[in-house]
């Protein structure tokens, strides 16, 4: 092989490492850029899921606070079915004395009504 050869083959490797450089210069820009927009792309995620976690919270205690809230208001009901019931219970058997001695008073008069009938039929 002649000088003249060699230095061209010489020069044409030197082309294509330097073009071979050059492509992984441009590849290691291309991947910079690509890891800096998804470093952008990871915080505005991040981001995005700290408010769906805030509001995530939000509406946990919303639950929660409304279930307090459901249970004194049927806790509340049950004092007052329970109260109600009573009161209803005690006038039932009011009643129900009331007309037990009702009864036994008339029952009482009839048989005194009876009885001096009785006394003046054979008085």
């Amino acid at each position: 092989m002649e000088k003249s050869e060699m230095d061209a083959d010489l020069k044409k490797r030197e082309a294509s490492v330097i073009e071979k450089e050059k492509q992984a210069q441009d590849d290691r820009l291309a991947i910079e850029r690509e890891k800096s927009r998804l470093l952008e792309q990871e915080k505005q995620i991040r981001a995005a899921y700290q408010i769906i976690e805030a509001e995530k919270f939000k509406l946990t205690e919303r639950e929660r606070a409304i279930a307090i809230a459901e249970y004194k208001r049927d806790a509340g009901f049950a004092d007052e079915r329970a109260a109600l019931s009573n009161e209803l219970r005690d006038k039932r058997n009011q009643a129900e004395a009331d007309i037990s001695n009702i009864r036994v008073r008339r029952l009482s008069e009839l048989d005194d009504e009876i009885a001096k009938t009785e006394s003046q039929e054979t008085g």
